[in-house]
């Protein structure tokens, strides 16, 4: 396997969104006599960057680029597995050619923690919501929307 940065492929950072960004740069991998094919697992390692949460894996094709999210959709073979903020790694998928190659250029994704219309899930108010529903419930009002 060979690694490395590259200049961001043309058409990159408008899939990202508010409050995304790329800040470790693009880089590509290029994996070669693996099974032709075949699936084949690639781990990804960038150290944590203060008020940035780890979120997905902009991957850039032919058809232009997408911000690959966790068991979402592949693109040109290539399929994000899982994201860990805890610690800073992306699993991808990628589906190797009849050749046993694959290769791709792509930058991990970070959503601005706090702001920026994302960052950590509020859990207390899913709870909060919980205890609406339940005490409605309860009270036996109905409503059909």
């Amino acid at each position: 396997m060979s690694s490395g940065t590259t200049s961001a492929p043309s058409g990159s950072g408008a899939a990202l969104g508010l409050g995304k960004s790329t800040p470790y740069g693009y880089f590509g991998f290029a994996i070669a006599g693996a099974t032709p094919n075949s699936t084949v697992t690639v781990t990804i390692t960038v150290p944590a960057i203060a008020g940035q949460t780890l979120t997905g894996y902009e991957k850039c094709g032919d058809g232009g680029c997408l911000v690959l999210v966790p068991m979402g959709p592949a693109l040109d073979g290539v399929a994000l597995m899982s994201v860990s903020d805890a610690t800073h790694t992306l699993t991808l998928s990628c589906k190797t050619d009849a050749t046993g190659r694959c290769q791709d250029p792509g930058a991990p994704v970070t959503q601005a923690s706090g702001g920026g219309g994302g960052g950590a899930f509020d859990w207390s108010l899913l709870a909060g919501l919980a205890a609406m529903a339940y005490r409605r419930r309860r009270s036996g009002a109905v409503s059909i929307g």
